[in-house]
C-alpha cells in the first residue's frame, strides 16, 4: 500500500528511485514503469539482481575487456528455484542482443553462464547450495580457473551505488534499470512459451 502510494508521487516529482527487488512488484507494473521511465527520462532501478554478484561482475569484466573477441552467444542455465527474469537480465547485461534460446533449465541449484566469443569462452558458475563460485576463462589453448568469493553482499554494493551517485539524466551505473527488467521479462516469457528444458 505504501509502495502504491509513493511510486506515483516520486514519478510526478521526477525523483529517481529504486525498488527493493523484482519480487516486490508485479511484472505488469514493471512494464508500465519501464514505459513511464522512458517517457519521462526518469531513472528507476531494481536492486538485488545478479549483476553485482562477484562471479558475474568478474565475468562482465572479462567480456568488456575484449579478450574473448566478438561475443557470439551467451547461455544461462536457470535453476528451478531461481527467477528466470533475473537470469534473462544477466544474459542481456552480458550480451544486449541475447535471445531466449540462451536460457535453459538446470537440474541442480546452480546458475551457470557461458559466454562464447571469437577468441575463446568464459564460464561463471554460482552454486546456490554450497555458496561457492568459480570463473573459468579459455583463450586459445590457455585455460585459467579461479574461485571467486561468493560471500560479498551484492545488495550492499548496490546500495552504495545508490547512495554515492546522482543519476540526473542517465541510469545508475551497473544496476538493473526498469527498462532492462522489462526486456528480461519479455525474454523469459519467450523462453517459457517455447517450453525449453
Amino acid at each position: 500500500e505504501a509502495r502504491d502510494n509513493w511510486i506515483p508521487r516520486l514519478i510526478r516529482a521526477k525523483r529517481p528511485f529504486a525498488i527493493a527487488s523484482i519480487d516486490a512488484i508485479s511484472q505488469e507494473e514493471i512494464m508500465r514503469l519501464a514505459e513511464t521511465s522512458k517517457r519521462r527520462k526518469l531513472p528507476i532501478a531494481i536492486i538485488n539482481a545478479f549483476r553485482l554478484i562477484p562471479v558475474f561482475a568478474r565475468l562482465r569484466e572479462v567480456v568488456v575487456s575484449g579478450c574473448l573477441g566478438t561475443i557470439d552467444t551467451v547461455q544461462v542455465h536457470v535453476p528451478a528455484d531461481v527467477s528466470p527474469v533475473l537470469c534473462a537480465d544477466l544474459a542481456l547485461w552480458l550480451l544486449p542482443n541475447a535471445s531466449s534460446e540462451g536460457l535453459s533449465t538446470a537440474e541442480d541449484n546452480r546458475v551457470a553462464v557461458t559466454i562464447s566469443g571469437s577468441n575463446g569462452n568464459a564460464n561463471a558458475t554460482l552454486d546456490m547450495d554450497a555458496h561457492k563460485a568459480s570463473l573459468t576463462v579459455r583463450i586459445g589453448n590457455t585455460q585459467r580457473t579461479i574461485t571467486v568469493p561468493s560471500t560479498s553482499s551484492a545488495l550492499m554494493a548496490e546500495r552504495d551505488i545508490l547512495a554515492n551517485t546522482m543519476p540526473i539524466a542517465h541510469r545508475w551505473p551497473l544496476l538493473m534499470h526498469v527498462d532492462d527488467a522489462a526486456k528480461a521479462i519479455a525474454m523469459a516469457e519467450a523462453y517459457a512459451a517455447n517450453g525449453k528444458k
